[in-house]
């Protein structure tokens, strides 16, 4: 169980085209988000929750 004092945000999910309310980001999906990002905290040495 999470401590209630920590805020979890969503940085990416998928909907069909059809329900989109504004521009999108270039068709890029969440397994590619998730891959950049693993990308960058590894060229930074970092991790969530390095300084915890």
């Amino acid at each position: 169980r999470l401590n209630p004092q920590f805020i979890i945000e969503r940085f990416a999910g998928e909907v069909p085209p059809r329900f989109l309310a504004g521009p999108g980001w270039g068709n890029i999906r969440n397994d590619q988000i998730n891959v950049a990002i693993e990308k960058e905290l590894e060229k930074r040495d970092s991790w969530q929750g390095k300084y915890l």
